[in-house]
């Protein structure tokens, strides 16, 4: 296609870029008048390009890393071949707007700045007719309604002396203070001067940012159509920023807009002879600026991907051989303590030229080999397994490790802690039968009371009146302690008996005889608590099994296998485990009940919870003579059902046996 910059009209300034980007892509030629014609040979300049197509925004704007990085990964991949069908489609049909209605707020040359907090009435400029004359003197704001117009449309503002400048332009505003001192401000093209100092920031900062204008257009048809509005405002920094207009939105070519703004005001600064100030005028006029931006941004692209970004994808090919070099070493090493996965032909080295093929050969080489490994897998854990299945293999691998280690410290488990917890010395198991002794001693004589209600009630006031005597150290002078009566012949109206007697027998056991049947027992358990053996305690709050064997059943069967590493896929080992763990518990000696203690029936009632606690006390000291007559056939209990009997015809069924061959055939390829 030939391209003709002279013979490019305003209605093609949107296809010149697309087009010529278009043809370069898909390879073919394109012809600039007065030039040789001009193409893309290599296809990773086409690529590369490609990529400019796509990224447009990025074409005038700052480069940045990421863009660079993409632009070196679009090399080497195959370009494209752009649809031309729709590029070549043409600009929509002509559209003439009219301007409805101005209103502008704080805009330089048509207000004062007001205070912040009380800006001045809105600007409103209303055109009744198709052309409006402006009359006035020099700086009274002709060009000021005009500039309100083109800032809004295209964020330029138009200059006498020089050409349009844009509306984000900053200079220092000098302050002549009241109190006669002189500030300085940063202050925006289109902000009114401030009229006030009262509410001036301080010297240095910039003046306040708070200008708008909206127009409102109309179609040939005379209806309205959207409002536009450009705002400039400051950011909490004082940095200036601009929220622009959709122009989109009223349908008129994007250069439209500057041929009836900016480009008048371009016009008496163009000499006729300087190429350059033309060019650069019908550049943006037509559109070929964006392809001086995208020219720009290669050029600046190209200077630092050849002085910066090679370099670091030079360090980056080190490093990447370096990192193969090492797993090249550690798979070797590997390799040498496991040959049974070990590959035909050596390790490729990293550029030749079959590399990739060599490595993809040994990957395969490892799947197989894993799979073949996990089918082993499949005939311990069942048909449950399938070693087809990426999420069973992952499980398994994730799991068999903390099952190895969990089964290695099975006397953790809470069922066998606590048959090992439970150890004691001959002298703690005497000290507490000897408690028990008394205690059944104790219940003896309040179930003899119990038995003859009236009689107890007379051995409970002696009681408690032995205790009176003792407490206020009462002479044994042969009186009433309460009457002063001689108790010489004194007998009991109730029992019969001499005074003096029962006061003698009441001072054996007065603080027994004094308490209820509760209290005592109350008082024997709250004791018991406190003197028992550390082990024991913890048992006489909670019930112990039928027998020994049910804790070794506990932690083998349910604790177990609700570990971390055998809750998942490893649970399917339970099914034959429990039953292998059962029928050697039927190997162990066998446990004694301990005799089965009770109180006298007028007692039982109030003393349960010690008759309890005095039951489980007697079991958990069984169960600790069990545990400790029987240690080795315990240990050798524990050892079949972990490892496996030697040479013995269960040793397959061991739990440690089964781990360890679903185990052996996962192992070596983990670590690949």
């Amino acid at each position: 296609m030939n391209y003709d910059g002279a013979r490019l009209t305003r209605d093609m300034h949107l296809l010149t870029t697309a087009v010529v980007l278009t043809d370069l892509i898909n390879g073919r030629e394109i012809i600039v008048s007065g030039r040789e014609p001009f193409s893309l040979a290599s296809d990773d300049s086409r690529a590369v390009l490609d990529w400019y197509r796509n990224n447009g925004s990025r074409w005038a704007a700052n480069q940045r890393a990421d863009d660079i990085e993409a632009i070196v990964d679009s090399v080497a991949t195959p370009p494209p071949t752009v649809d031309e069908s729709k590029t070549m489609e043409m600009p929509a049909t002509k559209r003439t707007l009219k301007l409805v209605r101005m209103v502008a707020h704080r805009f330089a040359g048509l207000h004062v700045h007001g205070r912040p907090t009380d800006a001045p009435d809105p600007f409103v400029f209303t055109p009744t007719s198709e052309v409006t004359l402006f009359e006035g003197a020099n700086g009274s704001g002709k060009t000021s309604i005009l500039n309100a117009i083109v800032w809004c449309i295209t964020g330029q503002l138009i200059r006498s002396q020089r050409v349009p400048e844009t509306g984000m332009t900053e200079f220092h505003c000098e302050v002549s203070r009241e109190d006669g001192s002189l500030t300085v401000h940063p202050m925006s093209s289109v902000t009114p001067m401030p009229n006030s100092d009262s509410e001036l920031p301080d010297d240095g900062k910039p003046i306040p940012a708070d200008t708008w204008v909206e127009l409102t257009f109309s179609d040939s048809d005379g209806n309205e159509l959207p409002p536009i509005r450009r705002h400039q405002t400051r950011t909490s920094r004082g940095k200036l920023q601009e929220s622009e207009p959709n122009l989109d939105a009223l349908g008129i070519d994007p250069i439209a807009w500057h041929i009836a703004t900016t480009m008048p005001a371009l016009l008496p600064f163009l000499s006729v002879g300087s190429t350059s100030q033309l060019g650069t005028a019908v550049a943006r006029l037509t559109g070929l600026a964006d392809l001086v931006d995208l020219a720009k941004h290669a050029e600046k692209a190209a200077e630092r991907i050849s002085k910066r970004k090679t370099k670091e994808i030079e360090e980056q090919i080190d490093e990447i051989r370096n990192r193969y070099s090492q797993h090249v070493n550690d798979l070797t090493a590997i390799l040498s303590e496991h040959p049974d996965i070990s590959f035909t032909g050596e390790t490729p080295k990293i550029d030749a030229e079959d590399t990739q093929q060599r490595l993809t050969d040994i990957a395969e080489h490892f799947v197989t080999a894993k799979a073949k490994g996990l089918r082993t897998a499949q005939s311990v854990l069942g048909a449950g397994f399938d070693p087809q299945q990426k999420a069973d293999r992952d499980d398994l691998e994730d799991s068999i490790r903390p099952a190895i280690e969990q089964l290695r410290l099975i006397g953790n488990l809470s069922s066998i802690a606590r048959l090992k917890r439970l150890s004691l010395e001959t002298g703690q198991m005497s000290e507490v039968e000897r408690c028990f002794e008394q205690v059944h001693t104790e219940a003896a004589t309040l179930a003899e009371l119990a038995e003859s209600p009236d009689r107890a009630k007379r051995a409970q006031l002696y009681a408690l009146v032995s205790t009176w005597i003792h407490q206020h150290d009462h002479a044994a002078d042969g009186c009433c302690p309460v009457c002063t009566a001689n108790l010489q012949d004194a007998r009991d109206p109730v029992t019969g008996s001499a005074v003096a007697d029962h006061l003698i027998e009441a001072e054996k056991n007065r603080e027994l005889v004094a308490q209820t049947i509760a209290q005592w027992a109350s008082r024997w358990h709250g004791h018991l608590l406190q003197q028992l053996p550390e082990v024991l305690v913890g048992e006489a709050r909670s019930n112990l099994p039928s027998r020994p064997a049910d804790l070794l059943v506990a932690s083998l069967t349910t604790e177990l296998y609700a570990t971390e590493g055998f809750s998942s896929s490893l649970s399917a080992l339970a099914k034959d485990s429990d039953g292998f763990v059962a029928e050697m518990v039927a190997t162990l000696p066998l446990f004694e009940e301990p005799p089965v203690r009770s109180f006298p029936e007028s007692i039982a009632d109030h003393a349960e919870s010690l008759l309890t606690l005095m039951k489980r006390v007697d079991r958990a000291i069984a169960f600790a003579k069990w545990r400790m007559a029987h240690t080795s056939e315990l240990r050798a209990f524990i050892d079949a059902v972990r490892k496996g009997e030697d040479e013995g015809q269960n040793a397959g069924r061991a739990i440690g046996h089964r781990l360890q061959a679903g185990h052996q055939s996962a192992e070596n390829l983990s670590n690949v």
